[in-house]
């Protein structure tokens, strides 16, 4: 039996208090017919609370007629957010739909009472967690002038680098490398 799109946007639009955006793509290539060359796209994503968590989440999924309604996700993703002391805590957890198995996740960390953040790249897949990359940004007034530092690592070249920003409103280097 093929599902409608109009019933499966029916059900998930009523599912969803924001409603769902859909997008249309044009493929490249070749078509036999006008819909082949389309890739039409649904957006869907919603917000709670649980205790002192801020929660995310939503997906992104194909928009065609199918009997396998598994095949139609694309993305799902995640992201719980909390205060800690002074700090902004958030981890988000990006899944692919055609990869159950791993996750790209990002956590970030920011004190604005210090204009300090954090943020980690990674994976995880079953129960371990590898770090990709790992910077940090730290903003710091000067008289009129701003300077901000942002030393970053890439855990898999092993290249670490230091960007370095000034503004003083006339004067302005967006980035020194070191």
């Amino acid at each position: 039996m093929k599902i409608s799109t109009v019933t499966l946007l029916s059900v998930i639009g009523t599912a969803a208090a924001s409603g769902p955006q859909i997008s249309v793509s044009v493929r490249d290539g070749s078509f036999d017919s006008l819909s082949g060359g389309l890739d039409p796209t649904l957006t869907w994503s919603t917000n709670g609370s649980s205790g002192d968590y801020d929660l995310e989440f939503g997906l992104e999924a194909n928009v065609r007629a199918t009997s396998d309604i598994a095949s139609l996700p694309k993305s799902y993703w995640g992201k719980a957010s909390r205060e800690m002391g002074a700090w902004g805590v958030s981890a988000q957890a990006d899944i692919d739909a055609s990869n159950l198995s791993s996750a790209d996740i990002e956590i970030n960390a920011e004190n604005a009472d210090n204009d300090v953040s954090v943020k980690v790249l990674g994976s995880a897949t079953g129960s371990s967690f590898s770090v990709s990359s790992v910077e940090a940004t730290k903003t710091m007034k000067s008289g009129d002038a701003t300077i901000t530092v942002n030393p970053a690592y890439d855990v898999g070249s092993g290249d670490a680098t230091v960007a370095f920003g000034y503004d003083s409103g006339d004067t302005s280097k967006s980035e020194f490398h070191i």
